[in-house]
């Protein structure tokens, strides 16, 4: 036994000196994730199927002479249950019993008699959720990209998807078989696929499914976030739910399983109930992409619209009112994207340093020429380390070569830009925005895959209704939002066009 543990902790310095060596082999795994808007993270026992595969793997192996003598030795509860005795020895789902529980699976049984055992368990033991593999399989737009997200062995899971037809269909991102996998699956791990997701496919929308705390990390960073019920009512769960009930509007819950009872006996009290049809409806119409209206909901954003369609204001007056639009857009960037927010060190009037947040400085600001100028300058002032570029739209604009030196011309991480503000005062049918949306995919691609892509927003003073629903959908990676959104499908021209009256030219 001693020896055992002396050869377990040489495997795991071996294996991994650090968690962020084994997140370091993770993030480069995710670049082979084929792209998509949405993403589909799913947790794989008691998600997927109701089963927990690591104790089937415990029962198969104890018929395999090799299983049974390392298993059953001495008869103690180690013996009989090795997987939950490491987790005893451990602080709850930490990385280190992750690691010691691959440790495990890699000395257990040769790579042969392991990969044959995983292939029995798939073709026997499992039964995926009727609901979940039609959800999977028939259900999803090509936009929407499902992947297997488990603190589970890959290989079983491998035989899984490819028994019931899912292995064209479903990514995998798996451990814990330290000679099998190069990394680790932990709660850590699967919060960082989300934002190494978010980071390669800027804009994208990342859902996320599980049944316990391993997937806490997860559900806090996914758009939105699913609990499948189990008959124990996600007892893991417990503590998480208490604390993040108020705070967490995107939580829902599933009940798939058909042996749970009573239905409401398993709800989670507070916490939005939802089912699969309900979501794959969602994610057929597109209607998760809109375009955000802020006179809708905001008091000073309606007075500012209201002021934007005085008759009596043009000129400099008329631009402060566009000026003081974008610093109210600029300030919901900050809200909804911590993209826009730096950190910085300040000195406290205590005497010590702390660290507090600050506009962030890799911001592009690219106003339409000309009517976006005057909102743009008032975003200008709420991110002032960034970087304005005014966009007009011809071959030989020198804006054009601007925008190329500032997005290409980085060589690492650290310097790129990482989010793009499109500005313009008024959106109608939307083709400037279009012709602007088709000369940044021009520019990005080619991008080398090591650099971060920018997330693109869109804002405008109005935004004709049409627009607002068609836009985001042809492109649902880029965020719009208007300060009003308008039925009115008339156009400016002459003395009601907004570019005259901004500058004088009416």
């Amino acid at each position: 036994r001693k020896l055992l543990s002396q050869i377990e902790d040489f495997l795991a310095s071996s294996f991994t000196r650090s968690q962020e060596r084994s997140l370091a082999a993770l993030r480069e795994s995710i670049w082979r994730i084929p792209e998509a808007d949405v993403f589909l993270l799913m947790d794989g026992d008691r998600t997927l199927c109701p089963q927990d595969t690591g104790k089937i793997f415990v029962e198969r192996i104890r018929n395999i002479q090799n299983g049974a003598q390392l298993i059953c030795g001495d008869g103690d509860a180690e013996a009989r249950d090795p997987l939950k005795k490491i987790f005893q020895r451990y602080p709850e789902y930490c990385f280190d019993a992750f690691l010691a529980c691959g440790i495990w699976y890699n000395r257990i049984l040769d790579t042969s008699q392991f990969r044959e055992v995983c292939r029995q368990i798939a073709e026997l033991d499992i039964a995926v959720f009727p609901q979940m593999l039609d959800f999977l399989k028939n259900k999803l737009p090509s936009t929407v990209h499902p992947i297997l997200v488990s603190s589970g062995t890959a290989e079983i899971w491998r035989n899984i998807l490819a028994q019931v037809g899912l292995s064209s269909k479903m990514s995998i991102i798996a451990g814990n078989h330290i000679g099998l996998e190069p990394y680790i699956i932990d709660g850590c791990a699967k919060g960082e696929v989300v934002k190494r997701l978010k980071e390669i496919y800027p804009g994208c929308h990342v859902w996320a499914f599980g049944d316990s705390a391993v997937d806490s990390v997860m559900f806090d960073l996914a758009d939105r976030a699913f609990i499948v019920l189990d008959d124990r009512r996600n007892r893991s769960l417990q503590h998480y739910l208490k604390k993040r009930i108020e705070s967490r509007r995107h939580l829902s819950q599933l009940r798939l399983s058909t042996e749970t009872g009573d239905p409401d006996t398993y709800l989670h009290p507070g916490v939005v109930y939802q089912d699969l049809d309900k979501l794959a409806e969602e994610l057929n119409s597109g209607n998760m992409f809109q375009t955000a209206n802020l006179a809708s909901r905001n008091g000073v954003a309606r007075v500012l619209a209201t002021q934007s369609r005085r008759s009596d204001l043009s000129g400099p007056t008329l631009q402060q009112v566009h000026i003081e639009a974008g610093k109210i857009l600029a300030d919901r960037l900050m809200e909804e994207d911590s993209g826009f927010l730096d950190v910085a060190e300040f000195g406290h009037v205590q005497g010590n340093i702390f660290e507090g947040a600050i506009p962030a400085s890799r911001v592009l600001i690219l106003p339409l020429m000309r009517g976006g100028e005057p909102m743009a300058r008032g975003i200008f002032e709420r991110f002032p380390g960034a970087s304005l570029v005014h966009y007009e739209d011809h071959d030989d604009s020198p804006s054009r070569n601007r925008l190329v030196r500032l997005l290409t011309v980085p060589k690492q991480s650290s310097d790129c830009i990482r989010r793009i503000v499109v500005v313009d005062s008024v959106v109608n049918e939307g083709n400037s925005v279009r012709r602007v949306m088709d000369q940044l995919a021009n520019v990005l691609e080619p991008l080398h895959p090591s650099l971060p892509r920018p997330r693109i927003f869109v804002l405008t003073l109005v935004m004709q209704e049409a627009s607002s629903l068609a836009l985001p959908k042809e492109y649902p990676r880029v965020r719009f939002i208007a300060l009003r959104v308008s039925q009115n499908k008339y156009k400016g021209k002459g003395g009601t066009d907004t570019g005259n009256r901004l500058f004088g030219t009416i």
